[in-house]
């Protein structure tokens, strides 16, 4: 178990890349998507995507283009 630093939002769907362990990414409660590297989990996101207006409810990685969310 590990704790993301995630100031803004609750985060409500969360899930790991199948290829590289130490990637995942979250969805949010503030309409947030976050990239994490859990190696760094008390670091702020790799990179955060603020597009959506309400909760993000579901993740998931694109598996038929590598390195798209």
């Amino acid at each position: 178990i590990i704790e993301l630093r995630n100031d803004l939002s609750l985060i409500i769907a969360c899930v790991q890349d199948e290829e590289n362990e130490h990637f995942l990414i979250s969805g949010s409660g503030d309409g947030s998507i976050k990239l994490w590297d859990i190696r760094a989990a008390n670091q702020p996101p790799i990179r955060s995507f603020e597009e959506h207006n309400h909760e993000v409810y579901a993740v998931d990685w694109n598996l038929q283009v590598r390195n798209n969310i």
